[in-house]
Formats: structure tokens, sequence, C-alpha cells
């Protein structure tokens, strides 16, 4: 079976690794946000874990909970590509981000370049199911959490902006539920 889309892609990438490992777990994230992601060595492997805040788990929608694991699951790539090629020009370009604009800021500003990819994993996940009456609610999904914050997406016309943030609101996310305007069922 050949490898379908960007987040399947990362998926395996762990899964195959002896090295690196991806974990996903349900727990305290932090305040008024989705999810976070964080790296630590253990026993010779670099553990990658990806935390669903609870409160988000119980409001947002299906559509929600898988939009933030794909948009986690690109941070953890981008910790495993910086890890073990931190010389290549894509990680040097990754470091300028971060320099630039500050950790998080910059290393969401750079995955602006992967909302496309991540709209089509989140299709795939859910089966292409609004692609011949939504087709678009999945890029809209892909600008997520703090991708909003950076100046590539404050340079998105304002229509676009606006169906953006109506469809991250109608799945929900850390600070409400999802809205009888969801395309998705909650979980």
């Amino acid at each position: 079976q050949g490898l379908s889309h960007l987040s399947q892609v990362i998926l395996d990438l762990f899964k195959n690794s002896q090295d690196y490992n991806l974990f996903i777990k349900i727990g305290e994230a932090g305040s008024n946000i989705n999810a976070h992601t964080t790296a630590k060595r253990k026993n010779g492997q670099v553990v990658f874990t990806i935390t669903l805040d609870e409160e988000y788990v119980t409001r947002g929608s299906q559509l929600a909970i898988a939009r933030t694991i794909i948009h986690e699951s690109i941070h953890a790539y981008l910790g495993y590509v910086y890890d073990t090629a931190s010389l290549s020009s894509y990680s040097m370009l990754l470091l300028k981000y971060k320099l630039d604009k500050g950790r998080s800021l910059g290393e969401h500003e750079f995955m602006t370049q992967y909302t496309e990819a991540m709209a089509e994993s989140l299709a795939a996940w859910d089966d292409h199911r609004l692609d011949n009456t939504n087709p678009d609610y999945y890029n809209h999904l892909a600008w997520s959490g703090e991708l909003q914050t950076n100046d590539v997406y404050k340079n998105l016309p304002a229509s676009i902006k606006t169906k953006v943030e109506d469809a991250n609101r109608a799945e929900g996310n850390a600070n409400t539920s999802a809205t009888n305007n969801s395309q998705s069922v909650k979980c």
C-alpha cells in the first residue's frame, strides 16, 4: 500500500523508526490551547508526545481532533528533521524562521507552506466526504490555532480569513464546543 498523504507519511516515519517515537495522549495541554507537542530524549531515543487537551477532546468534533493531530504531527516532523539533518538546507531554513520570528511563531509561519498538504490529509482522513459539497472546508480547517497569528495568514484576503475562522469555530477548539454548523460529529 502506498503512502497517500502527508500525515500518513509522518505517522509511518515514526512507526518505522527505531530512534524516534511519536505518542498521542489526552491530558492537560495548557490554558486555552487545543494541544501541544514536546520532544524528550529517553534511553537513546527521541520521544515526541502530542498532548490533546482533555477539555478540547470533549468539546471538539472529530474533524477538529483530526485537524489538531495533523497540525501537531507536523511539529513532530519538523523536530525530527531538525534533529536528524540539522545542517540540511531545509533545517537551516526552519532555523532562520525560528530565529527571525521566535520559536513558536517562526515554526507556525514555516508550517504555512504545508496548509494544502494538511488539508489533503484531513480530507483523506474524512474519506473526502465534503469534496462534492464543500471542498474548501478542509483548506479552511488547515489554518488552525497559531497558524492564524502570523504574517502569511494576516495577508490572506478577508473573505478567506472569515471562512477559516467560521470553519474552525464550527468544529470547536479549546475554548468552545463544536457548533450546529460543524461538518462532523462531536467526539
